[in-house]
Parts: C-alpha cells; structure tokens; sequence
C-alpha cells in the first residue's frame, strides 16, 4: 500500500521521528519518487510522490 504525499522528505522524516523505519526516496524516471516503510508494529507500506520530471539516471 502507498499513500501520495506532497512532501516525501517531510513525511520520510515524520515515519522516523514516530519511531518507524523509512528508505531514502527513490526515483521513478518520468513518474516521481517512492520511499518504503515500515511502521512500529512491522507492517510495510510506502510513501509515494508524482513529479514527472524525475529524470532518468
């Protein structure tokens, strides 16, 4: 499951901060950026933001 975010750092940051595990984000060439992560129970979700320029690379 992923939920859309307008802010992948700023939310990156607030899954750390809430004590949960959370990636870099990561480039989606053409599509935007994803991050996985984990909640504080282990359950994996992602966060996920649309940003057509992402350049291949």
């Amino acid at each position: 499951m992923y939920f859309d975010t307008d802010d992948i750092e700023g939310s990156i940051a607030k899954v750390r901060e809430a004590g949960g595990q959370a990636d870099d984000k990561q480039p989606i060439p053409g599509v935007g950026w994803f991050s996985h992560c984990t909640d504080t129970e282990g359950n994996a979700f992602g966060l996920f933001l649309s940003d057509e320029s992402v350049a291949p690379g």
